[in-house]
């Protein structure tokens, strides 16, 4: 094989990340997602369902989306009676994100078909591999 220029490969690790990334996030979330939640309502209710209550600027963060973004989400999901918006206490600017009682049902449901299909998804990996992926992700992160 031919040597590759440093700048190409670089390009080419990227765009690999990034279609690896697509391709199983989309055979991932199309298990769970779209019926009846899109993707970034599943992931808004699943992060609200692993951590407990969350401000809405923290679910933005934790699904990768933008603040403007995030209030279209928890809307969607507050008119389907799966959270509810509870104004904070100690500062009434801001609320927290509860799951409601059918939320926690919709959220537990789903988690099993997520999990699974997460498990038959990357048990193409060692236990060894998944932690190397970790500490990869770990280091592009830390590079912010």
């Amino acid at each position: 094989m031919a040597r590759r220029k440093k700048a190409n490969l670089e390009l080419e690790a990227f765009e690999a990340l990034q279609k690896a990334y697509y391709d199983l996030s989309a055979r991932i979330y199309n298990k769970v997602a779209g019926r009846p939640l899109t993707t970034s309502q599943f992931r808004a209710l699943e992060g609200i369902h692993r951590f407990g209550p969350m401000y809405q600027i923290d679910v933005a963060k934790y699904i990768l989306k933008s603040t403007g973004n995030i209030t279209i989400v928890i809307d969607s999901l507050e008119r389907h009676g799966l959270v509810e918006r509870v104004r904070d206490k100690e500062d009434r600017r801001y609320f927290k994100i509860h799951l409601t009682q059918e939320g926690k049902k919709l959220i537990t449901k789903l988690t099993k078909t997520y999990l699974d299909t997460l498990k038959k998804e990357m048990g193409i990996f060692s236990e060894t591999e998944l932690s190397e992926i970790i500490r990869f992700g770990e280091k592009l992160e830390s590079e912010k």
